[in-house]
Order: C-alpha cells, then structure tokens, then sequence
C-alpha cells in the first residue's frame, strides 16, 4: 500500500450542540376553599337578621311587622347569596391568572426547547447528513475527505434515522406529596414534556472500526442499497490514503456495483490499468482476485481484535452473494473474507443465507417484516422501513434505513473522481512559501542522483566532528539544520533526546528522516537501529532488510508480552555490551575498544554505536509504566556504551518519567496540542503557535539555544518524477539493501507467531537400519531428551529448542491450558518427537484422548501401541490394565534378573543383555478433567501408574483444563509441567503475572518451567506451518517413519476378544494347567486364563440380561465339568435345571443326573439330593487325614446349574431351599452350585436363600452385560453394557476384574429352517 502522508484537520467548525437541564416550574395549585369558615361567615349575618325579624315580629304582630320582617329577610338571604358568589368568582378569577401565566411561560420554554432542537439537529446533521446531500459534499472541496484518524467521528457513518433524546435535560419539579394542581396546567406541562423529550429521524450511526464484519439481512434490493449508502458517506468523508474499498460480487450482482469503478478509494495500488490511468478497479469476482487487487500487506495484517486503533488504511470490502475462492488450494480462511478478520478491514456482507450470531466484534442490520396471521398460519407478510441492528451480546438499536440508488451512488463516484488541486490541498501561503525553501534529503547530503548514490564515500569512517552529525533538514534562514546525537563531552548535542509533536504535525515524518539520514552517512558497522513503534509501525515501514537494522519492533499493543519481552531485549543488549568490553580487555567504553580495534586490535569485531527510536513512547509508558527503568538504564548507561536514546511522542508527561527527563539532552518541538505541553518540551509555548505544516517545529540543542526548522520530505517522489514513482525513501533503502555487508547484531528476534515444524528442529533426519527414521545429532543429547517447542529467550538475543528431559524425575508431564490452546498438539508433538529420536523398539506410547479424537490419526505410527478414543470403555480399561501389567511384568523381572534400578536395565537393553519385550513406555492422557468425570473408578489406577511408573520406565503425560483438576497426589508426582494459555491466568502454578502475558488465540503458546514463553511446535516434517492440513502432515511423518523401520513389529495394545472360541483356546493353556482346573476364558488384565477349582470354590453365580450369555456360560460349565472328570477320573453328576429348557440335550447321559423343567420336579429331585448329600456330612468319627482327602466317602460329585434362577424361586416358593443349608459344607460333601439370573429386578432378590448365601460365603461371581442402575449387585459392582459373553468377575481372592468367556458351542446339530 501507498505510504500515508500525516495530514492536519482543516474542517469548518461545525455548529455546536447547546447541553444543559431544565427543572421545569411547577403548575399553579388551586386555591384551598375556605369550607366552615366561609360557611359561618356567611351565616352570621343571617343569623342576625333572622333574631331581628323574631323581634320586629314579636314586637308588631300586625301586617306591618310581617311585611318588614320578610324585606328583612329577603336582604339578609340576597346578602349571603352574593357574597358567595363574589368568592367563587375571585378563586376562579386567580387560577385563570395563574394558569395564562404557566401556560406562557411553557410557550417561552418551548421556543427556547425548539431552538436547542434545531441546533441539536443542525449539528447531527451536519456530521451525518442525510444520503440525497452526498452528491453536493463531494462536490465540494471545502468538506469533502474533511475527516483524518485523529478525529473522533473518523470512520463513523450514517446508518439510517432513529428517535433521539433532547440535548437538554427535561426535569420534572420537585412537589409536596398531597399537592391539588391545577389539572390544565399539569395536563399541559407532562403534554410539554412527553412533545420535547425526543427529536424524531435523527441520524443513527455506527463505528466501522469496531466491526469485522456487518451483515445486512433482508431482500436484496434493500440490502444493496444500504450498503451503497454506507460506502458513499464513508468515500464521502475519509480520503483514499485513509480508506479503500473493494468489492466481491457474485456474477449475477456485478452490474450492480460497476459504479465503483469512477472512486478513487476503489483502485488498486498493487495493480495498474493504463487504458484508465490509474490502479485496477477493485471489483472482484473472487476471493483470488480480491488478494491480488489488495496486495499481501493487507493479508498479512493480524487478525482483527476490536481494540485499540486500527491499520491505516482502513479497507472496507463488500460481498454480495455467494463469491467463489478462485484458486481450490486457497481456502476461505486464508483470503481477505477469512472469518477471524484483520485489523483495518470490514467486511460489509450481504449473504443469501445466514444463522444464529454467535461471534464477536459482529454487527447484523435485519431489515424488519410485519405478519398478518390467521389461527397458527402467517398469511401474509410484507416489509417495514425499519432495521434492527444487532450483535451477539445485545440489540443495539432500531431505525429507519437510509437508501442510495445506484444512480445517485455513480453520481457521488463521479464527483469524488475529481481530485482537488495542489491549490485546494495546500494550508495556507505560508506553507507554499516553505515548500519552496524546502531541499530535499539528497540535496542536503551532497547526493546528485539519487538513484545512485555512491555508498562507498558515504560510509567512509566518520570520526571527530563528523561523527553521529547529520543534516534533516532547514532552519528558518534556508541553513542546513544539523542533528548531533554525540554526547556533549565530544561537541554534540546527545546523546540522549526527546520529539513531541501532534497529530499532523509531521512526527512520524522527521523519523524517517532523521533514520535515513543517519543510515546513508554511516556504515552498518558504525552504526545500527533499534526502531521501536508501540502502534502498528508506519512510521518505520519499509525499512526492513537494511544492514544498519539490528531490530524493528512494532505492534507491542497486540501482545501484553512483547512489552516485557522489548524491555528484557534491550536489558539484555546493554548487558552483551558490558560482557563485551570486559572481556575485550575491561575498556572503559565503547570509545576506547574502537580506538584499540582501528589501532591494530584485529581480534576486535566492530562494535556499532546503537541508536534507540521509540516513537508513541507515552502509550508504550501507560501500557506498561515500568518500562521507563529500562529506559532511565540506558540514559544512565548509554554514554559509555554508545546507545543513543530518541523517545517520541505525541505529548510529554514529566511526572511519569520517573528521572528519565533529566537524561535527554536535545529536544525537538514540532506543533503541539497545547501551550503547556510546549513548555514541558521546550520551555516555552512556541510549538502551540507553530503553523498547521508537517515537519516545522524547534530544535532546542542546549538550554539556551531555540533553532526554528522544517525538517525534509523524504516520504515523497524524487524531484521531477511522478508521485506514482517511487519515494527518496524507498529508493535509497533499495539501494543500501543491495549493498551488503555484515548484517547488524539482532537485538529483538521477531516473536513466536508462526510455529516451528519438527523437521526445523530434526535438519539432519536420517534413514537407520538400527533406529529407523531418526536425527543422529538429537540423539546424541541424550536418552529420553525431547524437542517439542522453540523457548523465547530475549534477555539473551537468542531463542531455542525446549528439550524435555524425561529421563529422570522428569519423566512425567503435566500439561495445562484452556479449550483450544494446544494441549492435544502438544501432546502429538511429544509422540513425534519420540518416534524421531528412538526406534519403535524402544519407546511405545498408548493414548486415551478423552478430547477431540486428534490421536486417532496416530495410531499406524509404529511407536504407537495404541489408542482409546472418548466413550470407547473396553479399550480405555484394556489399555490401563496392559500398561499395569507392564510395570507388574518389569517388576518381576528387575527381581528375577537381580537388576537394581530402570537405569541399569537402560544400560543392559542397550548392550544386548537385557530385554522384556518393551522399551520405555508412555501412557498419555489427553483431557484429564473428562476422565476424571468419566472413569472415577480408574483414577486409582492411573495413580498407582504414576506412582510406580518411573522406576520401571513407564511415563504418564496428561493435559488438563486447570491444574486444580489434577489431585495432589498426581500433581505432586509431575516432574514436567508446562502451562499454555489458561482459562484464568491466576490459576498459573509457573508465574501467575507471567502467564497473563500469554497471548490468546494462539494455539501452542505458553511458559516453560523456567518461566519463559515457548512456542509448541507442530508434529510434522514436511516443513508446512499451516495448523489446518496438520491432519496431512501427520499422514506423512507416519509414512516416512514407517517406512524407514526394518526391525521387528513394535508390541501393539492387546484387546480382549469379542469371541472366543473355547476349543481353540483350550489348545493355548498348557497341559497341566487345564487338566487341574476348569478354563473359562481370559482376563483383561494380563489376558490370561481364567480358572476356575471347584475344589476351592465350589459355587458361582451370575447376573445378566438377555441375550448377554448366561446360558452359554452354564453350557460351558457343563462341557467343562465332563472334560475336567474325564481327564482325572472322577466321576460327577449334573442336575440342571432349566424351565425354558435352552439347554435340552447339552449334557452327556454320562454326566446327566436329571433334567428338570418344573417347579414339582426341581423340588422333589432338591428334597432327595439333599437328603443324599445329608449322609456325606463327616461324623465325630471321621480323621484329619480323611477330611483332607475327602474319603470318607464315594461316589459323584454333585453339580447344581440352575438357569433363570428368577423363574425357579417364584412366588409359589423356592425348590432349591433344601440344599440352602449344605452350601457351606459344599467342599467336604461334593456339592456345587452354578446360578444364572436375569439383571432386571435382581437388587430386589439379593435376599433371596441361596443369594444370601452366596454372598455370605463370598462365592465367585459374574455380572453379564445389564443396567448400572439396577445398584450394586456383587460387593461393589454395578452391572454396565458389555458385549456378549464379557464379563465383570468378582472375586475374594482377586478382586474386580474384566474377562471375556470363552464361546462353547451347542452339541445339538443346527436347527433346520422354517418352510
């Protein structure tokens, strides 16, 4: 993008708003009547003429006295008559006054409330006219592009008109409770109130800024034309070098927005039409084409935060329907639409379909419907001229929208195509006269051509007084102004010094000039740059790639770290100093070790003096007011060391330079805010008064000497080219690029954005027939030594690969971070980086990922043994059961080998002498806070893993959410923990203020143990850094891993199997060991044979539901029972009861002794064996040695299998009864019970006889697949879902544990299908 030339606001004043409050009068009252007052008043008197009248009577009892008595009368009533209406007319008479009198002063009120009104309106107005006025402010030079950044309504535009309340405050007045107003006059004062409390179509406007994105919702004629509208005004009011506007439409909407094409804001400064004479119209018809007509410095903007000031120019791009990508190997994310946005950019969308607003920084215009409905049906909607715009948190606002047709729209194009003159650009004659006593930079250095320029004699050694002395500019009488930045003991005005200037005044300007100067006078080994901009870092733009560039460092508002991580660099660069000259020969400064190296000290490297710029200083210092002590270290320091300090800044706050003012030397003034702020700087107002022109200001070198200045343009095209060419700038930073040299030393390395791949870690990869695919050099760091991440080291200039160092008590890791951090990469990385330093031979990893299922895709990597995905039980128990049997295994072989320590055994693997099948061992657990939720009963397992692992070479590596997750007693056995960005950074247990500084959203960032920032690398080696095609990159580390491994196939996680044959599994158990007891299948655990000693256990029992194998498990009992008395002699009889009669036929006559079937049959054959066995109980006469032989007496022994023990034991009653009491001397008699019942109801039954009885003697039992919430039915164990045949055995002398029954097949031919 072009270079944006700082500007000063000349807008007209505009009309100001009056504010205030009005606390209206309070209406008249009504005068209170005087009630028996007034009544007594009037009946004295008539009281009095009634006793006259009695007396005239009494007195004259003729016609006379009766005549003159009613005149009397007749007076006294007329009297009393008139006086009351007298009083009445005067109250009345009194509130009329009073009410004219408030009802004028309301009417005054009202002019004074409706003028405030207009001035509010004219106001509003003014900054946010309605859209039919567009056409005349383009055309008018005078307000046209009045709005620059500094300006607080800068990107703020019209959106439609809205009710807005009075700028004067309307109070009502203050009355006493019981207060009788007069009805009009409060009538007329709440009417006055309610009439002026608002204005009505006032503008409603929104902020661009704030917004990624705005999404304008309704038909597409109506959304059309408010996106014109808003484009206009923002053309209207911000020129092309603040704001440009692009365009993506999808063919059908392109004529719709070729008016865009007469804007200048719309052309491209990347690509150039020369048929129109100037940049390509930005009018795009694919995200493709929208990154090319944009350029990449906008698409290489960071994502878009919604806080702070945004990147110049801003970019306002517009989607109208559904635009196409273009390239298929772009993705919607990559280009300008990419959903994360970018800072300086909105996106104005107007989408065919849309869902639920769920992001940020989002605003969505709906254009609003009315529905007439009738019953449950809308049978008939139309459109309202009102919008609500809303965001994911609240609704904003409603308003009437503003509408732009296509013609008025090309109208304001047309006239905004027409740039203003040199003439109407320019200030004033002042600055026209200063233009022409301006020289350029190149005129000032001698420079002739500035295309090329001669290096060589520039960068000749400068000594004495040319040292460190440049030209920026011109003083008032057209001298050359010069800028001494040496320290005043060698003549110069340094070393140390401070600019301040406003917006507009040139600031960022007289930088670069000041750089540029400095850069073309002095060779990359005399001098070198540190150029620190807190903001976005415009001001030093373009200067990358010189040699005198030992760092720029920019946008340190985007991340609370990078502050810390700027003050530890220039810490750290001020300390390589000092260890420099010491070891040089302990010089004194930096002066002396030049002197000693130009005289003959060869051994010396050149050691540049080091100028520091950091401009937007003030914002830096209220971001982090510590950082001025680094600052005030090298004021202190600086002089001997040769760095030179220049702090910039739009205004200078003295009471918070905490000493660093009395370290600056040279000040330089441009134009000021204000006159005390000249007086901080200068000591005097003058910069107040300077004139609105970039770059004049005072130079104040020493306290008694003022020079006024204006310091050169470099920003601009070379004298006589075209302003399309590029600028001074530009072209002498080509050039000093191209000269080469020795690089400057790098004081700041750029910050970990972009995350290493393990082939940037693993350069020397090689292809092993010993070890596979693995990297000698990292091997040769050490056993277990694992590269996962690149560690930020900034006080040393340096950054490098964190190695793990499992080997010891480090061998287990904890990793801690909020969703989306990171963790499960982390933990992918680890197993890559293992797979790439050891062979499959000698490390196999098992993975639970209880998280997204990321380590699925790992599982054909050779060094994997195996992976258990969330919800997959079976394989989460089978896989902590295998690594217990591990340790369980290793341990027995460290004793039966005599080996001491896991150590030793390292040392004997590798020699050939020592080899228990496995290697060194690591169990990962991806989402601790699920499993803790999920599998509570395994946490004790994982705990006696951890607890026991390392002394066998067996690791857990675990990530959780938080670490108060993770138990103490696990915790405290992490050797390893590593923090990426947490949830709630006061949780950290590394350096709580430290992990603040973590950045959010970015994955893989986080603290080393050492409290430095790390960046994780990804688990690839194809060297492509993109986080969304890891899932190929992956593919392709398993591929070459694999491939390169000849040896022998790396042991693999052991399942239990789903079937089980019982005849093939038979041929697996050894001879002796099937032939002494009764196999029935294999455990989980170390899956071995599940045996079964009827001498010892006699009895067992089962729970299940349908379909879960309890009959084939009795089936196998039985053809057990016949193999077990064939192979030893004995003989055994089989009473089986079986009411649905599944396993008719199943046993030998040989071994059958009845087949029952019904409750009478069970109970007569229960009653006749029990008083059977009864006889086999030993008498008093019965030997020790014949107990334990058992040969008191002869004949079969006596099995019992009883299936669907709850149709047997009924309601009518249980025929097993009898033999209840012999259960408990079941061994010494030959009798043994198998029971298979149904889960459902079983918690109910537990007291049943025979269950009781089970559970007293501690018989074996097995829980089949059934429902957990049918309780605890054996101990502790709760059923759960399982497969066929699997079952939970529960054990007095083993335990709990997980086994699979082996399949016996039925005796009985096939039945033969239905017809």
């Amino acid at each position: 993008m072009s270079e944006i030339t700082p500007q000063v606001s000349s807008r007209i004043d505009q009309p100001k708003v009056p504010h205030g409050k009005v606390v209206l009068q309070a209406p008249p009252e009504l005068e209170p009547s005087d009630g028996v007052n007034s009544l007594l008043t009037m009946l004295v008197p008539l009281l009095g003429s009634v006793s006259a009248i009695v007396m005239m009577v009494m007195s004259n009892s003729g016609l006379t006295g009766f005549l003159t008595g009613g005149m009397f009368m007749l007076s006294s009533v007329g009297f009393v008559l008139v006086n009351g209406v007298r009083q009445r007319s005067q109250r009345k008479a009194n509130l009329t006054s009073s009410r004219r009198e408030y009802l004028a002063y309301l009417a005054e009120l009202r002019k004074t409330v409706r003028t405030a009104a207009k001035k509010q309106r004219r106001a509003e107005l003014w900054n946010s006219p309605t859209p039919d006025s567009l056409v005349a402010i383009a055309q008018e030079h005078v307000r046209r592009w009045e709005r620059i950044p500094s300006d607080d309504d800068f990107l703020n535009v019209r959106i439609g008109s809205k009710d807005e309340p009075l700028c004067i405050t309307l109070e009502a007045p203050e009355l006493p409770p019981l207060a009788e107003l007069d009805p009009v006059s409060a009538s007329a004062a709440h009417r006055f109130m309610m009439a002026h409390q608002n204005l009505h179509d006032m503008p409603c406007t929104i902020d661009l800024p704030e917004y990624k994105r705005i999404e304008i919702l309704g038909d597409a004629d109506q959304a059309q034309s408010l996106a014109r509208t808003l484009i206009c005004q923002a053309a209207v009011w911000h020129g092309p070098e603040y704001l440009k506007i692009i365009v993506l439409a999808a063919p059908e909407q392109q004529h719709a927005w070729r008016w865009i094409g007469e804007m200048p804001h719309a052309w491209s400064d990347e690509s150039k039409d020369t048929a129109l004479g100037h940049g390509e119209v930005m009018l795009a018809g694919s995200v493709e084409e929208a990154n090319r007509l944009i350029g990449e410095d906008i698409l290489h903007r960071s994502r878009f935060t919604g806080t702070g000031q945004s990147t110049l120019p801003h970019i306002l791009v517009i989607r109208d329907g559904s635009v196409p990508q273009g390239d298929a190997n772009n993705s919607d994310d990559d280009g300008l639409v990419r959903r994360g946005g970018f800072d300086g950019v909105t996106l104005i969308d107007l989408p065919e379909e849309w869902g639920d607003l769920e992001e940020e920084h989002v605003l969505r215009v709906i254009f609003s419907q009315s529905s007439i409905e009738m019953g449950l049906n809308v049978v008939h909607t139309s459109t309202v001229n009102q919008i609500e715009i809303i965001t994911s948190s609240e609704r904003v606002d409603t308003c009437a929208p503003d509408s732009l047709s296509i013609q008025e729209a090309k109208a304001v194009a047309s006239r905004l195509e027409q740039l203003p003159s040199e003439e109407e650009n320019g200030d004033n004659k002042e600055q026209a006269s200063h233009a022409k006593k301006s020289s350029e930079l190149a005129d000032l250095l001698g420079i002739e051509d500035i295309h090329h320029i001669d290096l060589n004699r520039l960068w000749a050694y400068k000594t004495g007084k040319e040292r460190l002395r440049v030209p920026i500019g011109l003083n008032a009488d057209t001298s050359t102004t010069y800028l001494d930045i040496k320290e005043s003991a060698q003549y110069g005005m340094g070393p140390h010094g401070v600019l301040v200037g406003a917006t507009g005044s040139g600031k960022s300007e007289v930088l670069r000039t000041l750089v540029l100067s400095l850069a073309l006078t002095h060779s990359p080994d005399q001098l070198n740059f540190v150029l620190i901009d807190f903001k976005g870092g415009a001001t030093f733009a373009g200067m990358e790639g010189m040699p005198h560039i030992s760092s720029i460092i920019t946008n340190l508002g985007e991340e609370a770290s990078l502050v810390d991580r700027m003050q530890d660099a220039l810490t750290g660069e001020m300390t390589r100093r000092q260890e420099l000259l010491r070891k040089a020969g302990n010089f004194a400064n930096v002066s002396d070790y030049e002197k000693a190296r130009l005289n003959g000290r060869t051994d010396l490297e050149p050691l540049p003096a080091l100028f520091v710029v950091c401009d937007e200083f003030s914002e830096l210092l209220a971001a982090k007011p510590d950082i001025v002590d680094s600052f005030v270290n090298i004021g202190r320091l600086g002089r001997s060391l040769e760095v030179h300090l220049l702090i910039a800044s739009q205004r200078l706050e003295e009471g918070k330079l905490r000493g660093l003012d009395s370290h600056l030397s040279y000040r330089i003034g441009l134009r000021t805010f204000s006159a005390s702020e000249s007086r901080v700087v200068l000591g005097v107002p003058d910069a107040y008064t300077l004139p609105s022109i970039p770059g004049v200001g005072y130079l104040k070198p020493d306290p008694s000497t003022m020079i006024r200045f204006r310091a050169s343009y470099v920003s601009g095209a070379p004298k006589g080219e075209p302003d399309t060419n590029p600028s001074n700038f530009d072209v002498a930073v080509d050039q000093m690029r191209r000269a080469g040299g020795k690089p400057a030393h790098q004081v700041w390395l750029p910050p970990l954005n972009v995350p290493n791949t393990l082939d940037e870690f693993f350069p020397d990869l090689t292809a092993t027939a010993q070890y596979g695919l693995i990297s000698p050099s990292r091997r040769k760091a050490g056993y277990l030594s694992v590269p996962v991440a690149l560690e930020d080291k900034p006080k040393e200039q340096k950054r490098e690969v964190l190695s793990l160092d499992l080997s010891g008590a480090g061998g287990h890791v904890a990793i801690a971070g909020g969703p989306l951090t990171g963790k499960s990469t982390f933990m992918r990385t680890m197993v890559a980086s293992l797979a790439l330093t050891h062979s499959p031979a000698e490390v196999q990893c098992y993975a639970l990922d209880l998280g997204g299922g990321t380590f699925a895709g790992m599982e054909d990597l050779q060094h994997v043994a195996g992976v258990a995905l969330r919800g997959d039980d079976e394989r989460v128990n089978r896989m902590l059961a295998e690594v217990v049997s591990i340790i369980n295994a290793r341990e027995r072989y460290f004793k039966n080998h005599k080996i001491d320590s896991i150590g030793t055994y390292r040392q004997m693997r590798a020699k050939g002498q020592a080899d228990d099948g496995y290697g060194e061992v690591f169990l990962f657990i991806d989402g601790w806070q699920n499993f803790r939720t999920e599998y509570e009963d395994l946490q004790a397992k994982v705990l006696d893993i951890v607890s026991r692992g390392l002394t066998f070479g067996v690791h857990v590596v675990i990530s959780t959410s938080r670490w108060m997750d993770l138990r103490a007693n696990i915790k405290d056995l992490m050797g390893t923990r590593l923090e990426l960005r947490l949830g709630d950074p006061a949780d950290s247990e590394i350096d709580r203020r430290v992990a603040i500084t973590v950045p959010k959203g970015m994955p893989g960032r986080g603290l080393a143990p050492s409290k430095r920032h790390i960046l994780v690398a990804l688990p690839r080696i194809d060297g492509d850094h993109k986080a969304d095609s890891m899932a190929d990159g992956i593919k392709d580390l398993i591929a070459k891993v694999n491939a390169a491994w000849k040896g022998p196939k790396p042991p693999k996680l052991r399942l239990l199997p789903t079937m089980l044959s019982r005849n093939a599994f038979l041929a697996t158990v050894p001879e002796q060991t099937r032939n002494s007891r009764f196999v029935l299948g294999v455990d989980e655990a170390d899956l071995k044979p599940v045996l079964f000693n009827p001498v010892r256990a006699p009895h067992m029992y089962a729970f299940g539901d349908s379909r879960s194998g309890k009959s084939s498990f009795l089936r196998l009992i039985a053809q057990e029972i016949e193999r077990y008395y064939d192979v030893t002699g004995g003989k055994a009889k089989i009473f089986l009861v079986d009411y649905r009669r599944a396993l008719l036929d199943e046993v030998n006559d040989k071994y059958l002794g009845q087949y029952l079937t019904n409750h009478e049959e069970t109970s007569q054959a229960m009653n006749d064996l029990a008083a059977f066995l009864a006889t086999r109980i030993p008498g008093s006469d019965v030997t020790a040695e014949q107990l334990r032989r058992r040969s008191w007496w002869t004949g079969s022994d006596a099995y019992v299998l009883i299936d669907d023990y709850d149709l047997v034991s009924t309601s009518r009653g249980n025929p097993i009864q009898p033999i209840v009491p012999l259960l408990a001397q079941a061994s010494d008699i030959g009798l043994h019970v198998f029971l298979t019942r149904r889960t459902g109801g079983a918690s109910r039954s537990l007291y049943d006889p025979v269950l009781q009885s089970f559970q007293d003697l501690a018989v074996t039992g097995l829980l089949f697949s059934g429902d957990p919430n049918e309780g605890q039915l054996i101990g502790k164990t709760k059923p759960k879902p399982l497969v066929p045949g699997r079952v939970q055995v529960v054990s007095r002398d083993s335990g709990t544990f997980l086994a699979q029954l082996a399949y016996a097949p039925s005796s009985l031919p096939p039945m033969a299908p239905m017809n």
